[in-house]
């Protein structure tokens, strides 16, 4: 709902005091706005620096020889410039979702979300992710990140929030949300005394 990709039944979406809920995806307003996706949705049939080009053009409004060096920068950051003229419907699953989740850091955007972008990915190259996300963050860049790999989220979150069964079941600063009786009952499972 934040990127617009879904409606919300009730209420609405605001972003710096504008409301954007209903614009298309791709409207202007949006512009500071990335996404990653639990499954990679590549532009398949381009290469992974067109896919990282992309970006670059329509939401950062650099020209081709800016947008061509940060994409390439972006690339060699997390040692994939060897498969920078690959097509994307080449890529093994992990490198499918590192690329997905680089197209959505790469350039100066205002809020990221990402969807279990830790998942298929390298320890190595997750530390590599986790510290390009610190660096953006400090930066200005907001991010929410959907993930089950709570040991990597913990590295670098403020706030948590933790769902069990589509429901928001606890929120606040990480050390204490993960002390909550029904986050520890939600995830390690309730152990019931024998009655005999």
């Amino acid at each position: 709902m934040i990127t617009n990709f879904y409606s919300p039944s009730k209420g609405f979406v605001k972003i710096n005091g504008a409301k954007t809920s209903g614009l298309p995806p791709y409207d202007k307003r949006l512009r500071g706005i990335r996404r990653s996706f639990q499954i990679p949705q590549l532009w398949l049939k381009i290469t992974v620096l067109e896919n990282l080009l992309v970006p670059c053009f329509a939401k950062e409004n650099l020209d081709e020889k800016q947008a061509y060096e940060l994409a390439i920068e972006t690339l060699k950051e997390f040692n994939l410039e060897n498969i920078a003229h690959k097509k994307a419907n080449t890529l093994s699953g992990g490198q499918a979702k590192l690329v997905d989740t680089l197209r959505a850091l790469i350039g100066d955007p205002l809020l990221v979300v990402l969807d279990e972008p830790f998942a298929g990915v390298s320890p190595a190259l997750t530390q590599k992710l986790l510290l390009k996300i610190k660096q953006k963050s400090s930066s200005g860049t907001t991010f929410l990140i959907v993930t089950h790999v709570f040991s990597s989220v913990l590295q670098i979150a403020d706030k948590i929030g933790v769902m069990d069964q589509g429901r928001l079941i606890a929120q606040g600063e990480p050390e204490k949300v993960l002390k909550e009786k029904n986050v520890i009952e939600a995830f390690m499972g309730v152990i019931h005394e024998s009655t005999n």
